[in-house]
């Protein structure tokens, strides 16, 4: 067992790295326009939990420009478990990459024989119509785009059932962190985070449209 991740809070009160203020205007009007979302800018939420006894930190971000959502982002960073010269397990650690930084390293799919290069592995998915976790990623966030994260529709076990052929990944967080990425979006709440070895640090702003 690992000793639970240290959360560092900060609340920023103000915040000025988002800018979005429209307005309409005429020769001697200046009437600011409604708008759906409290700013212009990139919003974020995150889920930090544990996979196969080690830390996991997954994130969804939603960016608005000129007040309409633009793009989707998904990504999770994996820990893993480190044991002593016995095999006892004496601590868990983040990985140096995200599954999309790892893109076909990560090897969702990899047998264990036969595909000892990234070529190989490669040819491999393609010979057997299969998606890596990035390529699926890409493919959930289109649908977030096109038809909204409250349409992804899952099965009692949690596979993604009605995003594209090839997406065989269950949802975890996906849809419930876009839906909040929207919210704060909406609620002019900036979240950003960092990862300093095994702690999350993270910063939580209210901001407005100046």
């Amino acid at each position: 067992m690992f000793k639970r991740l240290s959360l560092f809070f900060l609340v920023v009160l103000t915040a000025v790295f988002f800018v979005g203020c429209d307005k309409d205007t005429d020769e001697n009007v200046d009437t600011p326009t409604e708008r759906t979302y409290v700013a212009d800018g990139v919003y974020t939420a995150f889920k930090w939990d544990t996979s196969s006894n080690a830390q996991q930190l997954t994130w969804v971000s939603v960016t608005i420009k000129d007040d309409k959502v633009v793009s989707y982002y998904i990504d999770t960073l994996q820990g893993k478990v480190t044991k002593d010269e016995s095999g006892k397990a004496t601590g868990a650690n983040f990985n140096a990459k995200t599954k999309k930084e790892l893109k076909y390293e990560y090897g969702m799919h990899k047998p264990s024989s036969n595909t000892s290069t990234i070529e190989e592995y490669q040819e491999y998915l393609k010979n057997n119509n299969l998606l890596e976790w990035f390529e699926q990623a890409k493919l959930i966030e289109d649908f977030f785009l096109e038809k909204g994260p409250e349409n992804l529709e899952k099965d009692d076990k949690g596979y993604i059932k009605n995003v594209a052929a090839g997406v065989t990944i269950k949802d975890s967080h996906y849809s419930d962190l876009a839906k909040e990425a929207l919210d704060n979006a909406k609620k002019g709440i900036a979240k950003e985070f960092y990862v300093s070895g095994n702690d999350i640090i993270f910063v939580t702003a209210k901001v407005n449209n100046e």
